[in-house]
């Protein structure tokens, strides 16, 4: 309400004030109700917290205190549980005395390319990495190619990823978009 309201209501209507005031009382009267409430709820939340910190707190003692033993604590040896046992094997198999990986003379085998693969994905370098240059009506110029194979339960998809090569008609950088990260 604007003052020049408020002022014609004065010369004006005596009853429409009373009404305006008590109406103003009411909203102050809940204003201070809902404040109250938010107070209320603000201690029990701060009392929540307090709580909730100290359990921390307890539960990191007990923590540091349970993690401690003569190795990386202040305890001595005989305060341990289980001092005269040995560390138990981690394995049964006896060693062969080879080294761990191929043997020599031992010819390998790698997965060749397919040539009709079941997906092709494309990056394509966006602008020029020296210049900055927009290469998207650019021709490419080349390929480089990577694929994966993925086997499924009845049948296998091979996705080749393809960057494409192109060459800024600007400066004559070579650029190339960037396989993904996975």
């Amino acid at each position: 309400m604007k003052r020049e309201d408020i002022l014609f209501l004065c010369h004006s209507n005596t009853e429409a004030i009373v009404d305006f005031i008590d109406n103003f009382v009411d909203h102050i009267e809940n204003l201070n109700d809902h404040i109250k409430s938010l107070n209320d709820h603000i201690e029990s939340l701060e009392t929540e917290l307090n709580d909730a910190k100290e359990e921390i707190w307890n539960l990191k003692a007990l923590l540091n205190q349970n993690s401690q033993n003569s190795q990386n604590g202040s305890r001595p040896p005989s305060s341990e549980v289980f001092c005269n046992e040995k560390p138990k094997v981690k394995s049964h198999r006896t060693r062969s005395g080879k080294k761990p990986g191929g043997q020599k003379g031992h010819s390998g085998k790698t997965l060749e390319m397919t040539s009709n693969p079941d997906c092709i994905i494309v990056y394509s370098p966006q602008c020029c990495e020296n210049c900055g240059h927009n290469l998207e009506d650019t021709e490419v110029k080349n390929y480089e190619r990577k694929q994966d194979v993925e086997i499924p339960s009845t049948y296998v998809i091979f996705t080749e990823h393809r960057i494409e090569i192109k060459e800024c008609p600007h400066c004559g950088k070579v650029n190339s978009g960037s396989f993904p990260d996975y």
